[in-house]
């Protein structure tokens, strides 16, 4: 990254926003990283991805007693209000088109059904490393055992986004037989799927990946993923996990070199009871860089979420 784009990253409280309540200050919780496909970033970022996972260790899931209690049903509709998220939509489209490029948004509310998309929701966009979402669902539900060794590569891959980890777990799931499986968790769309950092997939199908996770897996695997998803490092605490406030969000971020510019994506949930699902990914427009895409997917979800609860 040039000398000018590294003096871009105090950015954010400069970008207009649109919207009076995105309290999100950016400058200074993201690292741009160092290697294609969403792997940890290199320097101080790269360090905390090594040595802070957020209240994980090595080789240990992290507990989530929130997520087991509530695994075995959708959250109560007549504990929760009805929220309008069409208005909310279109905001966060309307930020998203004012950044340029192109940005594919979803989200779902599982206590009523309603879900609202915009126009890309449909378009294909380089997954990158949110695809590692998929490789656990995968390991987890076919019912593999798993040894100290792969624990500590679960935990790694979906806290840190260690590519190392993600390759070892892709080889061991059975690499293309893994990619041809994704479909059945939601990647109906997906290409690419011979190589996991290959892949290209909707945001649609992100969205029914992370619902997958949450609906239909064994209520053990789903404490287990949520508690991962909610434990990744500081550094990669942007997209869904950028959300201010006391929603408990937990994601899975991808990044990756697109051209001239970035594709960035998140895919998770927030909320009680794991309440939203959201999927939001962007191709920057040309000259872009990681951070311009990174600002625009957490705006883009700041502003479809913020203030849910």
């Amino acid at each position: 990254m040039s000398g000018a784009r590294r003096r871009r990253t105090g950015r954010w409280g400069r970008v207009s926003v649109g919207v009076a309540a995105l309290a999100l200050v950016l400058a200074g919780s993201v690292a741009a990283p160092a290697g294609p496909v969403g792997g940890p970033a290199a320097g101080p970022a790269r360090a905390a991805a090594a040595g802070t996972t957020a209240g994980t260790t090595a080789g240990r899931l992290p507990p989530d007693a929130t997520a087991s209690r509530a695994a075995a049903a959708q959250p109560a509709a007549t504990a929760q209000p009805a929220v309008d998220l069409a208005a909310r939509g279109t905001a966060a489209d309307a930020f998203a088109r004012a950044r340029g490029g192109r940005t594919g948004i979803v989200i779902r509310d599982r206590v009523t059904g309603v879900t609202w998309r915009n126009t890309d929701a449909g378009t294909a966009f380089r997954a990158a490393s949110t695809v590692k979402l998929g490789i656990a669902v995968d390991l987890l539900v076919r019912g593999t055992p798993l040894d100290p060794a792969a624990r500590s590569a679960l935990t790694a891959m979906l806290t840190a986004s260690d590519n190392a980890a993600a390759d070892r777990l892709w080889a061991r799931s059975g690499g293309p037989a893994a990619g041809a499986r994704l479909a059945g968790y939601g990647l109906r769309d997906a290409t690419g799927t011979s190589r996991w950092g290959s892949v290209r997939c909707t945001p649609e199908d992100l969205e029914r990946l992370v619902s997958y996770a949450l609906d239909r897996t064994d209520p053990a695997d789903r404490a287990t993923l949520v508690g991962l998803l909610r434990a990744v490092v500081p550094a990669q605490r942007w997209g869904v996990l950028g959300v201010a406030g006391t929603a408990r969000p937990g994601a899975k971020n991808g990044w990756t070199p697109d051209g001239d510019s970035w594709a960035v994506s998140t895919v998770g949930f927030l909320g009680p009871g794991e309440r939203y699902t959201v999927a939001v990914m962007t191709a920057g427009p040309p000259g872009s860089d990681f951070l311009d895409s990174v600002e625009t997917v957490t705006g883009t979800v700041t502003t479809l979420v913020l203030g849910l609860r």
